[in-house]
């Protein structure tokens, strides 16, 4: 439960979840909404 809970304070793992509650999408399409090089 402790490494749920310490996944979810992640703020770009929340912003991950909070897109894919709203539909399917694949790793490129999730990484086409943050900078990442």
């Amino acid at each position: 439960m402790q490494d749920t809970l310490r996944a979810l304070a992640d703020p770009t793992r929340r912003k991950i979840l909070n897109l894919l509650k709203h539909s399917r999408l694949s790793a490129g399409e999730i990484c086409n909404h943050f900078s990442i090089s």
